[in-house]
This record gives structure tokens, C-alpha cells and sequence, in this order.
């Protein structure tokens, strides 16, 4: 057979909340040395492999950030050199930069009059680091709306990488292996859709002759050529963590070494180099019809997110009239703070710090509207409204369509093998695998989100927030349900199902689910802690007694 090279990229997403390495650091050593090895072990091997390796890798803004901060480089001395390392990434011309927004933002649900912020600030400071910019853009939870399109392309993104099941071309079928042009009011992006069976392969498990053999069906002539793309986060998964037994050495390595010493089907590629020379001609859209029910499901999300909203629209009022006020650049920077999609998503102990973090922010525009007010300590009572909003505000309408992607989560580990007949979990093959990446995402009930069945859209936030004021349908303690099935998928259908469900907490191997401007650059308290796939029960005790849990992406 004559074989067709497919191109490859892929991609590592970085992400700690506000203050979470300094934490970690003092309640988890062991996991902060698996952390921070994971951002260094990236640029090692981009420099062991500069003619054969090409990769892409995302920081969040607030990741620099603490990366960048004296005290961090000192706690850490003892395992690596921050800023030597962060100096071999600005060298590594072979890694190409992606963005993510600041602070991790859920963007489609945040005041839209921050977008910009969020996206400049993590870009100002990547150039800073770094030297250069981003020029791809992968959206935090994968949550993305066409409103995003000009603001992305205003400040210089190239592309973005979305689910398969949300791009709809335009007059056929989707192709996965093929990027499309996505246009809103005037404005055009580059998407591409990432490869979900596989990316989920590449955070949990996979070798390079499986990954061969996955794509073997599709190694005849194309036109255009094809591109594979594999993107999932870069630090939360033992895999990823492991150098021993992980991504890099049972992957990485041996993938770069079969490039180099004899012909592979399969060639890595920077995707902004590439599609300069093969701009698409397909047109496409977006999909919406996916709620985000994981981040505004219950009343105290549906209130936080109203308050949020209010507070903002307060504090572009007081702007106008107080614009020399010193206090009003701490207020924007902890606005968009408490925008992070953690406060959010993970359960009562967060949405707490969340409820915090805006009773502070309305008693600063409080003194700043006046300054006899002293800020003291807040109040007990559990509704913010009235301390937080003193003047009726209306409410910002929120961008529609909204799309929210399913997640690369697997129920089982898959654990790799050098032998092609010996997968611990069947890849999808085929015609079954484009069939299930042409069609639109139907519910699953795995995924915890409930799908809009009524295409018409709410007119304003406060209709939109209202139809999320009941909790999920799934499990109330977190909105997830989490899987204890161990039995290992058989056909591509259930892997599909599989790795759509939110993995379950293997605490054996610390395994995290998968799931931004001068003015910021403030010192931060480590109130974050990680992300932990955990019943919020669970998840509550331990964050009591370890003052830590597991972030996750």
C-alpha cells in the first residue's frame, strides 16, 4: 500500500489556579514536584528531539504569573530552575504557543465586556516570557461561542481548536482530519477539530504503534492532506506526570526516534506554520444546543453568576465617575479573578470562596463611591445582593448560540503496551470513528449536561440564567456521575461512552480529571487549591483537613 503521511498536532494545555503552587508546595511536596517536572520535562524533550519534535503547549496567564513570582522560584529551587526553564521554552522554536484566557475563564458565561482583557493579558504576558505570543487558542472546559469569533481574530489568534461534533461544514460532512473557516459578523477563524479518541489516548495512555495503528485506515491518497489533531491538558493525569512510565518516555521518545531513523506514517507538525501555506476553503459553523448546567445548574452558581454579572456592570458605572479612584484597578483584577472556572464547578467549598471574593468586591465599590466607608469584615448573611449591588443594574445578555464540548475523560485507564495486539482499550476504526465525529453530540447522560431540545435561545441573561435555576439532573452533590465500572470497553461506541463520562478518583495514582495588563500582576493568596474528581462529601473533608484537592482543566 502507498502510504499518505497524516500530519500531527498536538497539543498540552497548563493551568494552575491563583496561588495553587504555593500551596501545594506546602501541603503536597510530592505532588508539586510531579507538577512542576511535568512543565519542564515538556521543553527538555523539545530540545532532545529539535528536528523531529513539534508541539504545542498553553499557560493560563495566572499560571505564568506564579511561575514568575520570587517566592515560587524559591520554593521550587530545589527541583528545577524556573527561570532557566522558562528561558527553554522562549528558546524551543519547535513549541508553538496556544492561549487560554487569563484566568481560565468560562468565556460564553463571563461579562463579555472582559473577553478582550482576559485573552490581551495572558498574550502580553506569554510575550513577555516568552518573547512571542500565541497564536492558536484552546477555550478553558472547551466552552466556546461565535461571539468570541472577533475578538479572537482582532487580537491576532489564528486558530482554535474545537470538539469535532461541534463543527458543521458547510454543504458535507465533517472530515475530521480537515480545518475549516468559521466566520461571525465580518470575522473569520481557522477551527480544527481535535480527534476525541484520541486525545483522550494521549493523556491516559498510548504508544506510537498504536497510534498507527488507529490511523491506518486512513493512510490512502488524500487531498488535501490530512491533519490529526490530539490536544488534552499537560499536567493532571499520572500519565502525563510519570517520566518513567508516562507520555514522554513510552510516547514521546519512541515516536521521535521512529521519525528520525526510519519512515513513519505519521509527521508532527506547528499548525500556524503549516496553515499559512494551506489556508482552508471549507466553510463551516458552530453547533450550539449544550448548556452549562456543570457551572450554573444550581441556585447558589445561578446566583453567583447574577452577582458577578451586576457587580460588573456596577463597577463600568462607577468607572465613568471615579476614573482616578486607586482602588479600581484592584477591583477589575479581582473581578476577573472571580471569573476562574473553578469557583464555579467544584461544589459548596468553592462557591464560597466565590461568594467571598464578590462580598469584598462590593464593599470596594461601596468605598469607592464613598470613602468614608471602611471596609471591615463581611457580613454572615448568605445573600450578597444587597451589599453587593446598591443600584438596580440590568442584566447583560449573554452571547448565543453556546457550545460546550464533551470531555476526553476515560472510565479505565489505558495502560500501554509496545504490542499492537495487546491495547488494554480498542480505539475506534474506520468508518465507525468518522461516522461518530460526522453526526451532531446527542445527550449522554455521562457527560452530566443537559442538552437543549428547543433551538430558540434566551434574549437576556437573566432568562438564560433562569432556565438553569434547577440543579442538574445528574448527581446533585457535584453534577457529576461518577463511574465505579471497571470492565473495559469492546467496540467504539461504548469506548465513546466511556471516555465521555467523568473519570472516577484513583487517589493510588493521583490521577486528575480532565476536564489574564499591568494591573494583574498583583500578588495573590493561595486560596485555590486542586481540582479532585470526588463526591463532594468526600471532596469537602479533604479539602478541611489536607487544605488541598486536585485541580483539573
Amino acid at each position: 500500500m502507498s502510504y499518505v503521511t497524516i500530519l500531527h498536532a498536538l497539543g498540552l494545555q497548563m493551568h494552575q489556579p491563583p496561588g495553587n503552587l504555593q500551596l501545594l508546595i506546602e501541603t503536597n511536596v510530592p505532588e508539586a514536584q510531579q507538577i512542576i517536572y511535568a512543565y519542564d520535562r515538556a521543553t527538555r524533550y523539545a530540545h532532545k528531539y529539535p528536528h523531529s519534535a513539534r508541539f504545542h503547549v498553553g499557560f493560563s496567564g495566572i499560571l505564568l504569573e506564579q511561575l514568575k513570582n520570587p517566592a515560587i522560584i524559591d520554593s521550587y529551587r530545589h527541583f528545577i530552575d524556573i527561570p532557566a526553564m522558562l528561558q527553554s521554552y522562549a528558546e524551543a522554536k519547535n513549541i508553538e504557543l496556544v492561549g487560554t484566557g487569563y484566568f481560565h475563564p468560562i468565556f460564553p458565561l463571563m461579562p463579555r465586556e472582559h473577553w478582550r482583557d482576559q485573552l490581551s493579558s495572558e498574550q502580553q504576558l506569554m510575550e513577555e516570557v516568552f518573547g512571542r505570543k500565541p497564536r492558536g487558542f484552546w477555550a478553558p472546559e472547551m466552552a466556546f461561542c461565535m461571539e468570541m469569533i472577533p475578538t479572537l481574530a482582532d487580537l491576532g489568534y489564528e486558530y482554535v481548536i474545537l470538539e469535532a461534533a461541534h463543527i458543521q461544514p458547510q454543504g458535507e460532512n465533517l472530515n475530521i482530519f480537515q480545518p475549516y473557516r468559521v466566520c461571525y459578523e465580518g470575522a473569520c477563524i481557522t477551527v480544527l477539530p481535535r480527534h476525541h479518541a484520541l486525545s483522550a489516548a494521549q493523556e491516559h495512555g498510548l504508544t506510537p504503534i498504536q497510534l498507527v495503528d488507529t490511523l491506518q485506515p486512513y493512510h490512502g491518497a488524500s487531498l488535501p492532506p490530512r491533519v490529526l489533531t490530539t490536544w488534552s491538558n499537560g499536567e493532571n493525569s499520572a500519565w502525563l506526570r510519570d517520566e518513567a512510565e508516562g507520555f514522554f518516555l513510552r510516547f514521546f521518545a519512541p515516536y521521535m526516534e521512529h521519525l528520525e531513523n526510519a519512515q513513519y506514517p505519521v509527521q508532527p507538525i506547528l499548525l500556524s506554520e503549516w496553515l499559512r501555506a494551506h489556508p482552508p476553503t471549507v466553510h463551516a459553523e458552530i453547533h450550539a444546543g449544550y448548556d452549562f448546567g456543570q457551572w450554573r445548574g444550581s441556585e447558589r452558581q445561578h446566583q453567583a453568576l447574577s452577582n458577578l454579572h451586576q457587580l460588573s456592570q456596577r463597577y463600568q458605572q462607577i468607572k465613568r465617575t471615579h476614573s482616578d479612584n486607586p482602588l479600581l484597578s484592584q477591583v477589575y483584577r479581582e473581578l476577573l479573578e472571580a471569573e476562574a472556572s473553578c469557583l464555579l464547578f467544584w461544589g459548596e467549598t468553592w462557591l464560597e470562596q466565590l461568594r467571598h471574593r464578590l462580598i469584598q468586591l462590593g464593599k470596594l465599590l461601596n468605598k469607592i463611591e464613598n470613602p468614608q466607608v471602611e471596609v471591615v469584615a463581611e457580613p454572615q448573611q448568605d445573600d450578597i445582593s444587597e451589599l453587593a449591588m446598591d443600584a438596580p443594574v440590568e442584566q447583560p445578555v449573554l452571547p448565543s448560540p453556546v457550545m460546550l464540548a464533551k470531555k476526553p475523560i476515560m472510565k479505565t485507564r489505558v495502560y500501554p503496551n509496545d504490542s499492537s495486539d495487546n491495547l488494554s482499550v480498542q480505539l475506534e476504526s474506520s468508518d465507525e470513528l468518522l461516522d461518530s465525529q460526522n453526526s451532531p453530540a446527542t445527550d449522554d447522560s455521562s457527560d452530566n449536561l443537559a442538552v437543549q431540545s428547543d433551538s430558540s435561545e434566551p434574549s437576556s441573561s437573566a432568562e438564560l440564567l433562569d432556565s438553569q435555576n434547577s440543579p442538574a439532573p445528574d448527581d446533585s452533590s457535584d453534577n457529576l456521575a461518577v463511574q465505579s465500572d471497571s470492565s473495559e470497553p469492546s467496540s467504539s461506541d461504548e469506548l465513546l461512552d466511556s471516555q465521555n463520562s467523568p473519570a472516577t478518583d484513583d487517589s493510588s495514582d493521583n490521577l486528575a480529571v480532565q476536564s489574564d495588563s499591568s494591573d494583574m500582576q498583583s500578588q495573590l493568596s493561595p486560596t485555590i487549591s486542586s481540582h479532585h474528581s470526588v463526591d463532594r462529601q468526600t471532596r469537602q473533608a479533604s479539602i478541611t483537613k489536607k487544605k488541598n484537592s486536585r485541580y483539573k482543566k
